[in-house]
């Protein structure tokens, strides 16, 4: 009897006063809450509860696109291969020396030369034709502007490939100077898909690595990728790295927290996490005049095509081609290619807007803020005792 008197005052003594104060109903309600937020929180990282996230991420940013529309930055600017570019130019993938002539083009006039070009696609099969390719190429010589191809990382074999054997030269692209001792978190991809031997003395190269969550939505990129004891930018940051002048040296990892460029006006800090992933904050899809919907500006691979045919014969052209000094990226938007997908806002997307949305989120500074979920869940347990000790106290108005 003594022992269980002593074992009560101990509880009493250990227990907070306010608890003491009430009753014994409202403890249990109360250590009910505070396990099922616990429980909540264990079981954060469980597919169902990923999924459930993912969920009412997507719904919060449908909204956002509907109530709080922000414009993109305007120097970013889509190169599409739609529907209208297949009819005219035929099935894909469209003739090299017809890419090779758009850039060589583009080059000769500062009225629609861009400040850099990416392609979002890989170039890794050599043309049936070898002359093709040293066309190709050729063509890229004296551009006026850098042209970053895309690459990709591949676990199936080591090294660093080019047209299916060892590259023996990089070309252009030099590897990210990250000291080896920072890149412990980074998974080692082991292996990388270059362009073709023509293009890698012309252009740079990036990889275009962007694996879908479980939901199939595309939600983060790897924005630095590791193959073996060296690291490559992503198309996003390599794309970056060329519109803003940033050496591959020029650059500090802070691991789990950001990759800081030392651009020559100043320096970008880039929030990626330990793993090397770039998570998005996605507001844009192609923006539609007809429809008067806003987002990235997009021109019609064809309309440039023919646009840049008069630059060449008249040296104007009455028709618009708006990239001059902006960023231009190359890819698919017509719903029969490959390359589309589902995005947090559409059903159908081209998949070219992941990489959109990335720059523009970098260009305006505008990440992707995510709430530590402790507040959430005390903020939850607070309402829901506030509702039950409403209910408890004016129930006898309503029952």
């Amino acid at each position: 009897m003594i022992q269980v008197i002593l074992l009560q005052v101990k509880i009493s003594t250990l227990t907070p006063a306010f608890l003491l104060k009430i009753s014994p109903v409202w403890r249990l309600r109360l250590g009910a809450s505070v396990l099922i937020g616990l429980a909540v929180w264990l079981t954060t990282g469980v597919l169902p509860m990923r999924r459930l996230e993912w969920l009412t991420e997507d719904n919060r940013l449908q909204l956002r696109e509907k109530w709080s529309f922000v414009p993109p930055s305007g120097q970013v600017v889509l190169l599409e291969i739609d529907q209208k570019s297949l009819d005219i130019q035929g099935k894909w993938p469209f003739d090299r020396q017809t890419h090779g002539q758009i850039m060589e083009w583009m080059g000769k006039f500062p009225e629609v030369r861009p400040a850099t070009m990416s392609w979002d696609f890989v170039f890794l099969d050599e043309d049936r034709d070898p002359a093709s390719d040293q066309a190709f190429a050729a063509s890229l010589v004296g551009v006026g502007y850098p042209i970053t191809m895309g690459a990709t990382a591949t676990q199936a074999g080591r090294g660093i490939l080019a047209q299916g054997r060892p590259a023996k030269t990089l070309g252009l692209t030099k590897p990210l100077g990250i000291p080896p001792e920072l890149l412990a978190g980074l998974e080692d991809m082991k292996g990388l898909l270059i362009p073709i031997n023509p293009l890698l003395g012309v252009t740079r190269f990036a990889l275009l690595d962007a694996d879908p969550e479980d939901d199939s939505i595309i939600r983060r990129i790897p924005f630095i990728t590791r193959i073996g004891d060296r690291v490559y930018p992503s198309l996003v940051l390599g794309t970056l790295m060329s519109y803003w002048k940033v050496e591959p040296t020029a650059m500090t990892l802070k691991p789990g927290e950001a990759l800081v460029l030392h651009a020559p006006d100043g320096d970008r800090v880039i929030p990626i996490d330990r793993q090397g992933y770039y998570h998005l904050n996605y507001r844009y899809e192609v923006a539609d005049r007809v429809a008067k919907t806003g987002g990235i500006e997009a021109v019609s691979y064809q309309d440039a095509f023919e646009v840049l045919v008069d630059w060449m014969t008249l040296g104007k052209s009455e028709k618009p081609l708006p990239v001059a000094g902006k960023i231009l990226v190359v890819g698919q938007t017509a719903s029969g290619l490959t390359d589309i997908g589902t995005s947090p806002l559409r059903s159908k997307s081209g998949k070219v807007l992941v990489h959109l949305n990335a720059m523009e989120n970098i260009l305006r500074g505008d990440y992707l803020k995510r709430t530590a979920l402790w507040p959430v869940l005390v903020g939850m347990l607070l309402v829901g005792l506030l509702a039950a000790w409403l209910l408890d106290k004016y129930r006898t108005l309503y029952f």
